[in-house]
């Protein structure tokens, strides 16, 4: 499953490849890997809370007006030159405004909330796309807010016949549905809406036969919860609907993310099954020497460390707990890899037998932590993403892409399954592209610039110094 975003901003084209376990993106600051980042977890959030909401549709699919197609059927039926016609783009084109009614304007409405340039960037005519499998593609017009489908399908023929026995015939490589001259058309467009339906259910089926949730933890997490912990709740709501709010009523900027991020930590529920405690623990007893837990009452996540009786807020620990503790919580609490009670009936997906993952986004996962932390963390996350977890991430830590690549020597990551990309400009663009790795991990091509740049300077000062000491005799 890939995703590539074009014409986003800064950025002129992105590209990365979800079927991996560990897509971890390196760059310079202020390049654009937070915006790819936001835009692929706001495209993948609404697209899979539609998926899994398909059920509650089908009543809809029957009630609306669908003039476009009604009038195709009418003109075809009164055609007296015509036996046969294929709908099968007709249908792909029913699919995307069923979409588009449904899906897209939710999208459209998570992203004015998320970009304050909003308006100025869909100027540039960007587009999404979500590669499910080879033979699936959405493609997301932002600007025109709709959305193209590649699928491959058996044709749909609307076939005229002289007898009323059939209504449709489905053979191996095509979908006949029969017309007959006194049938009523409206029988024929439920005939289509059925078959609308159920390739829009095989869709979300394939989705979500690969990823079935999507969680975003930004950079400065320990400012973001502890300054909203005591309004957060009420803004991050209202944040969400700030598009339809009228008057003077004036929305703090919180963009989605970082609203469901604060809303998932403010909601935990603790009664609910742990599947990562032990990695939770792992990450407690080796960086932050104490207990992660939440406080029911106050709706707060709280930290006990080994050393002090009395547990602490995030307001009073140290920056460093206040940011891992987030991410403890979130695994001890909220990630949730197993497979929810979604399923249409008479839908397989191509993906069969393989468990869906959830797909975690950490911005700066190496935020205050000191370099041997770091090494630490990386060394969770390699055995994190064995246990069906996703993990995307944006980096600026050296130290982290290095101990990625001694955990590819160690065998404990699989380089198949890690996606380290650079980012970096072009021509005055934004772009990405896959650093090369094999078993012996992945080529610098990111950090060894500047530390040769550093290493140079030093002999460069080295060596004045030492001729200052020459020359005055010391």
């Amino acid at each position: 499953m890939k995703v590539r975003i074009d014409n986003w901003g800064p950025i002129e084209h992105c590209e990365y490849d979800l079927d991996k376990d560990m897509i971890v993106v390196y760059g310079d600051n202020n390049i654009g890997k937070s915006y790819a980042m936001q835009l692929i977890y706001l495209y993948l959030k609404n697209i899979i809370n539609y998926a899994k909401n398909i059920g509650m549709y089908r009543p809809v699919f029957y009630s609306r007006e669908n003039t476009e197609v009604e009038k195709f059927v009418m003109d075809f039926a009164m055609d007296d030159n015509q036996n046969e016609v294929d709908i099968t783009d007709e249908i792909i084109k029913c699919m995307a405004s069923r979409l588009k009614t449904d899906m897209v304007q939710a999208l459209d409405n998570s992203l004015r909330n998320t970009f304050g340039t909003y308006d100025d960037i869909i100027e540039g005519n960007p587009r999404v796309s979500l590669q499910v499998n080879n033979g699936l593609e959405l493609l997301f017009f932002v600007k025109e807010q709709k959305i193209s489908i590649k699928l491959d399908m058996k044709p749909v023929f609307l076939k005229k016949t002289s007898s009323d026995f059939h209504k449709s015939r489905e053979g191996k490589k095509r979908l006949d549905i029969y017309i007959f001259k006194n049938n009523k058309i409206s029988s024929v467009i439920n005939l289509i809406n059925d078959k609308v339906y159920s390739l829009l259910s095989h869709v979300s089926v394939e989705l979500l036969s690969r990823v079935q949730n999507v969680y975003f933890l930004p950079a400065s997490r320990s400012g973001i919860y502890t300054g909203m912990n005591s309004f957060g709740p009420i803004l991050a709501e209202l944040s969400k609907n700030r598009a339809y709010i009228k008057g003077n009523l004036q929305i703090p900027s919180i963009s989605e993310p970082i609203s469901d991020y604060y809303m998932e930590l403010s909601t935990i529920r603790i009664d609910r099954r742990k599947y990562f405690t032990d990695v939770a623990q792992e990450i407690e007893d080796e960086i932050l020497k104490g207990e992660v837990t939440f406080d029911t009452k106050k709706k707060t996540i709280m930290y006990q460390s080994d050393l002090v009786s009395q547990p602490m807020e995030m307001r009073d620990v140290s920056s460093m707990v206040s940011e891992i503790s987030p991410i403890t919580a979130y695994l001890k609490y909220i990630v949730n890899v197993y497979p929810t009670d979604f399923c249409v009936k008479n839908e397989r997906s191509s993906n069969e037998g393989v468990r869906p993952s959830d797909i975690i986004f950490i911005e700066e996962p190496e935020a205050h932590l000191h370099p041997e932390n770091q090494v630490k963390l990386m060394k969770i996350f390699a055995r994190l993403v064995n246990k069906n977890v996703k993990l995307f991430m944006a980096s600026h830590s050296n130290y982290v892409f290095n101990e990625l690549n001694n955990r590819i020597l160690a065998g404990e990551l699989n380089n198949k399954n890690y996606e380290p990309v650079l980012m970096e400009y072009k021509d005055g663009k934004s772009c990405t592209r896959d650093m090369n790795i094999d078993e012996f991990g992945v080529d610098d091509n990111n950090f060894q610039d500047i530390t040769a740049q550093i290493i140079e300077e030093r002999e460069v000062l080295i060596n004045g110094l030492l001729k200052k000491m020459s020359e005055k005799g010391e």
